[in-house]
This record gives structure tokens, C-alpha cells and sequence, in this order.
């Protein structure tokens, strides 16, 4: 298939860097939906301030008077729009700013994922004009496959992207005279690069021990039998300047970040530049939080305190907070991102928050003690919890909010351990939700449970070189990362590679996950917490 320059593309937003970087490939092509990287977009502002009623999101009346507010221009779309603005300036204001950036990133980007396929385009193909906006076919089949329903469809996915564009990129616009175009710069390296899967360490990632890795991120090569690359510096230092603990880790490659807790820290770093975005201080400290599927936000837990704090990614300020008076410790953003699940080690209950207005909506429990670690499936209908004085782990049912199993772990006993003050400190569940792994400090080992049994089998153990604390999986399941520095092939069980810093030094860490990478772009991030992460079954 020869190359397909669109003019009429070109024209309309300028394609130049994705027609180059599609030229250089060996032949023109649907590109990955998910190959634009939304955080990096420049589109440019069509309709004003001043076009948009912001009481009625509407198109304004050029009849009617305009006002200002905070040095942004309004006009109304009825007589009564100014009056009603002026009762709540500040939520029309945030409103009409928002609905305006949707309504440009749909002028920008509506050539650019074929409504039939949702694929990105190569440029070249037949245009349609429907729903009042510009769309473009990608290959000649869809010219064929084209239905009307697949333009209603295709607005909604142009809407939800625009919101995650809208949170990722602040709602900033390209700069007047900015000569690239909407996608230059932001379009993930061709499919063709080679995949480049990493695993990101953070360390001190057992309390502050510096002989078990160092200070920074240290980064392997998953491929390469885990070689180490390099090691990331990153702040988090104490009055004294010396590197506090690390409570916890997450990334987002919606959003290109990643982002390290300390006791008192929140620390964010750009995934292309590895270089500090921002740091930001919390007086009631920090510990384990998780990020939501869209990367957007963050729920960080006070350090054992009463509440969580909800975070912009971006910005890392606060925007909201929710207070459970747990003792906040641990944290999972749920798969399908309207539940977050906060547990505190002061309570037997897990509790339940609902990301739309982000309030407490439900508890789960109480289990049969203080819940400590846990762990989530991929269609949050059950959890896996270790507690205190258990060496296993208890399952709850996330629908009902009832306890359904106690299982301890057979032919090992409870004994001294070093850290954390129960006997099973780290639990995950493999990606496809059938098996549990759960840390058993006092012998040193990792057990293995088969979850699709009721209640849950034991099917292994392995034994491990310390005292294990946590444990995840890389993002297909096929390798185990207990915090021992021991990476283990999930099917045979073996361990095959053992993590080393640059020094030779051996590497131990609760805070881990894997990032897949494109070039210099990433694809796709893991999560410390090894949970369920199969995709959801269509209707």
C-alpha cells in the first residue's frame, strides 16, 4: 500500500510530525488508538471565552451584552445568563472552561481516530461529515463497514478523551502562532519500535535501609534477565538530608509520570526526562496511595492518621479529602475507576470510596482483624486481605460487604518476624484472577493459592532468601516480584534472576512495578499492587 497524504488533513490541523513520522515507517498504516499521548496535546483554541454562554454551555448570542470575570470574557446565551452567573461565578467559570476544551478538542481531533475503527489515521482516506463535525475513514474497508451508528459512538470515545486531555494537559492551549499541530510531539513511537519492558525499584523501599539498593529509582531491564540500567535520583531527604523511607509508588502512561511517597512526601517525575516535576509536603505525612486508570488522580493516605488526601496528579494540590479515622495506610484505585478501596491498620474494616464526589460510600467487614496489605479482582466483586495475627489471608466480598473465608496456610507455623508486626505482610493477586501469593515473613517463604476454588486451595510455597514483606507481578502475570529482590517465573515456579544494584549490591523493595516502553514513551504501568487485570467482558 503506497503512502496516502491527506491535504485536506494536513490543512485543517497540520499532521506535519505524524505524517513524518508515518512516512519514515515502512508503509502507511492504522496507528494504535492509544498511541496518541493526550498529556503532550497542543490544540488550539477555536471558540473563545467569549463564545460559549457559560450559565447554558451554549453558543452565545453576539446580541447580547458580554461581561468579565478574572480577566476571561463571557457573553450570554439568554438575557437572564449573567444574572446566573453572578450567584456562582466560580462553577460556571470551571464549567464553561471545561466544556469549551471538549468542544475544541473535538474541532481538533476528529480526523484523526476513524469512527468505524478508532484507529488513528494515516491521512488520505474518505471524509464524512456527520453529527456537525469532520470525520475521516483510515483504510479503504471502512469506507465499505461505515454504519451510521458508528459516529454517535465515536463523539462519546472523542469526549471521554477529551477529558482525560483536559485534566492531563491542565486545559492548556497551544501559544498564538504556535506552528505545530495538535499531535506533534505526542504521538508513542511507531508499533513497530521494539517493546521495552522495565521494572522501576524504589529505594529506601524497606523502611530507610539503605543497603538494599541505595537512594533513587533503580531501573531494570525486564528482557535482558533483569540487568540493571540506571538509577533515577529523586529528593524525599529529612532536616537532616539523608533519604527518608519510601511508602509507596505508581505511574500513569496517560499522564507520563510517576510518582514516589516518602513519610512526608509526594514526589513527581516525568517519565520521557526522568526528571522531578514537583515535590510536595504534607504535615500529616504520607504512605501507600494508588492512581486512578486515567492517571488523573491520586489517593494518598496520611501516615496512619485519620484520612486520605485526594490529589490533582498534575498539580499535586489537594481536592479533596476523605476521613475514615482507620489509621491510613494502604490503597487501591478500583479497575473500573469509580471505587477506591482505603484500609487503615487501626480498623478491622476495609472501607469503600466512590471517586464521583469522592466520599466514604461502604465498608467491607470486619474481618477477623486490624486489615493490613489486600488486594482487589479485576471486577471488584471480591478482596484478599492478610490481618493481624494470621499467616494467610481472609476473602470478602465487595457486593455484599460480608467476610466469606478465613484461610491459613498449611505446614508452616507462625514465628518472629522482623517487620511489620504480622505474620503475613504482602499479598497479590496474579493478573488473571486465579491465583493468590501471600508473604509468610517468619519462614522466609511466598505460599500460593488457587482462588477459583471456594475457598481458596493451597498449591505451593517457595522459599525465599529473606524475610518477604510484599509482593507484585509484572503487568502479564508471568513473573513474581516478592520484595526479596527474587524474580520468580509464576508457572514453573522457579526463581530465575535476583535483582543487583550497579554496586552488585542485592536489591530489596515493597515499592515496585513495571513500566512498558516504546522508544522513549511509555505504554503501559504496572502497579505495586499485584491485582486482577483482565479486561472487562462486553454485553
Amino acid at each position: 500500500m503506497g503512502h496516502r497524504l491527506s491535504y485536506s488533513l494536513l490543512c485543517r490541523i497540520s499532521l506535519s510530525g505524524l505524517v513524518l513520522s508515518i512516512v519514515a515507517s515502512s508503509a502507511a498504516a492504522q496507528l494504535p488508538r492509544d498511541c496518541v499521548m493526550l498529556y503532550k496535546l497542543k490544540i488550539s483554541e477555536k471558540q473563545k471565552s467569549i463564545d460559549l454562554c457559560p450559565v447554558y454551555l451554549k453558543a452565545s448570542d453576539p446580541k447580547l451584552s458580554s461581561w468579565t470575570y478574572k480577566g476571561v470574557t463571557y457573553r450570554a446565551h439568554k438575557p437572564d445568563a449573567k444574572t446566573k452567573f453572578e450567584e456562582a461565578p466560580d462553577k460556571y467559570a470551571e464549567a464553561a472552561r471545561a466544556k469549551r476544551w471538549e468542544n475544541n478538542f473535538v474541532l481538533a481531533m476528529s480526523t484523526i481516530w476513524c469512527p468505524v475503527t478508532d484507529e488513528v489515521n494515516p491521512g488520505g482516506g474518505l471524509l464524512w461529515k456527520r453529527l456537525g463535525i469532520q470525520w475521516e475513514s483510515c483504510c479503504a474497508f471502512c469506507n465499505e463497514d461505515m454504519k451510521e451508528g458508528d459516529f454517535p459512538v465515536a463523539l462519546a470515545l472523542l469526549k471521554q478523551r477529551a477529558l482525560l486531555a483536559y485534566k492531563a494537559t491542565g486545559g492548556r492551549y497551544a501559544k498564538p502562532g504556535e506552528s505545530e499541530s495538535a499531535v506533534v510531539k505526542a504521538i508513542r513511537s511507531p508499533p513497530e519500535a521494539e517493546l521495552q519492558r522495565l521494572l522501576y525499584v524504589a529505594s529506601p523501599g524497606i523502611r530507610n535501609y539503605l543497603q538494599y539498593g541505595g537512594h533513587g529509582i533503580l531501573v531494570f531491564d525486564i528482557d535482558q534477565d533483569h540487568k540493571f540500567l540506571r538509577r533515577i535520583p529523586i529528593g524525599g531527604l529529612n532536616d537532616e538530608g539523608k533519604p527518608l523511607n519510601i511508602k509507596g509508588v505508581c505511574a500513569s502512561e496517560h499522564v507520563g509520570r510517576l510518582f514516589v511517597s516518602t513519610l512526608r512526601h509526594l514526589i513527581c517525575l516525568d517519565l520521557v526526562t526522568d526528571k522531578i516535576l514537583w515535590e510536595k509536603t504534607f504535615d500529616a505525612g504520607c504512605d501507600r496511595m494508588s492512581i486512578s486508570p486515567d492517571g488523573t488522580v491520586i489517593y494518598l493516605p496520611s501516615l496512619e492518621k485519620d484520612h486520605w488526601k485526594v490529589i490533582d496528579s498534575i498539580s499535586g494540590d489537594e481536592i479533596a479529602r476523605v476521613t475514615p479515622r482507620s489509621g491510613a495506610h494502604n490503597t487501591v484505585y478500583g479497575r473500573n475507576g469509580k471505587s477506591v478501596f482505603l484500609a487503615g491498620l487501626r480498623s478491622p474494616l476495609l472501607t469503600v470510596a466512590e471517586t464521583k464526589g469522592h466520599t466514604i460510600a461502604g465498608q467491607i467487614g470486619p474481618f477477623g482483624g486490624n486489615v493490613r496489605p489486600f488486594t482487589v479482582n479485576s471486577t471488584t466483586t471480591r478482596c484478599y486481605v492478610n490481618v493481624n495475627e494470621l499467616l494467610g489471608f481472609e476473602v470478602g466480598d465487595l457486593k455484599t460487604g460480608k467476610v466469606l473465608h478465613r484461610v491459613e496456610v498449611e505446614g508452616f507455623e507462625k514465628g518472629p518476624i522482623k517487620r511489620h508486626g504480622c505474620p503475613s505482610h504482602g499479598i497479590g493477586l496474579t493478573p488473571d484472577d486465579k491465583e493468590i501469593w501471600v508473604s509468610d515473613g517468619a519462614n522466609s517463604h511466598v505460599h500460593i493459592f488457587d482462588v477459583t476454588t471456594s475457598p481458596p486451595s493451597q498449591l505451593a510455597s517457595i522459599k525465599l532468601r529473606y524475610q518477604p514483606g510484599w509482593v507484585t507481578f509484572s503487568l502479564d502475570g508471568t513473573l513474581a516480584y516478592p520484595s526479596t529482590g527474587e524474580v520468580i517465573d509464576t508457572q514453573t515456579r522457579k526463581i530465575i534472576a535476583v535483582l543487583e544494584d550497579e554496586e552488585g549490591r542485592p536489591v530489596q523493595s515493597e515499592k515496585m512495578l513495571e513500566i512498558d516502553f516504546r522508544g522513549n514513551q511509555p505504554m503501559q504501568a504496572g502497579d505495586q499492587f499485584g491485582f486482577g487485570r483482565l479486561a472487562p467482558t462486553k454485553k
